[in-house]
């Protein structure tokens, strides 16, 4: 090996090694930026689809929903049990409001109070059992009940509908009807099932209204 070719390699070893050190900007960026841009990414790209697929869900339990609320809506029926004040007028226009008013309607009014005198109790609670196995000779699965009678008849009136279809009971708030409570299964049904009635029925009063503009 010749001097010349000696000299050049230690000249480029000394290079090599004794050289200034640049600054490891690849060792960093394999090492730190890149896990970290790949993660958030890939923690934007999981948020993203968990949205798609939560979005996916909610549309098919809508469509269900509405299913459900069709279905069932050939099925139910209204009871109506008042005192003093009639309040069919009022259900009625509720009724229609959710598209309805073809519903089958039972009522049942006093127009007088109720006195100590237990005759006015026992009249009314039979005379409200009565309609009530009217109502079941149509087998329906639902009953949706509108009342405004005393605390203690109320009670009596659930004890009847006991052991029946589900009842929907709904109060009247500042000028409309709500679901308040869902009898079902010989109890009161948890908030969950409550909601999911409240939104059976504003997904048929919407596609109700949706068939109407349509028509027209």
């Amino acid at each position: 090996m010749g001097k010349g070719e000696r000299r050049s390699r230690v000249v480029g070893a000394k290079t090599a090694t004794g050289g200034k050190k640049m600054f490891p900007w690849t060792e960093i960026r394999d090492f730190l930026f890149r896990p970290i841009v790949y993660g958030g990414l890939s923690a934007l790209g999981g948020l993203f689809v968990g949205w798609v697929i939560g979005s996916c869900k909610e549309k098919r339990l809508r469509r269900k929903l509405a299913k459900l609320a069709e279905v069932r809506g050939e099925a139910e029926v209204v009871l109506i049990v008042s005192n003093r004040e009639r309040i069919r007028p009022a259900v009625e226009r509720h009724l229609k409001d959710q598209g309805k008013e073809k519903i089958l309607v039972f009522e049942e009014h006093r127009d007088s109070f109720f006195s100590f005198d237990l005759d006015d109790w026992d009249g009314f609670l039979a005379a409200v059992k009565k309609k009530v196995r009217q109502i079941r000779q149509y087998a329906p699965t639902r009953i949706l009940l509108f009342t405004n009678v005393p605390v203690a008849m109320a009670v009596g009136l659930g004890a009847i509908l006991d052991n029946g279809p589900e009842v929907w009971v709904h109060h009247y708030f500042n000028g409309l009807y709500q679901v308040v409570v869902l009898l079902s299964h010989e109890t009161v049904a948890p908030r969950e099932e409550v909601e999911f009635a409240r939104e059976a029925e504003s997904v048929q009063h919407v596609q109700d209204r949706g068939a109407e503009e349509n028509s027209t």
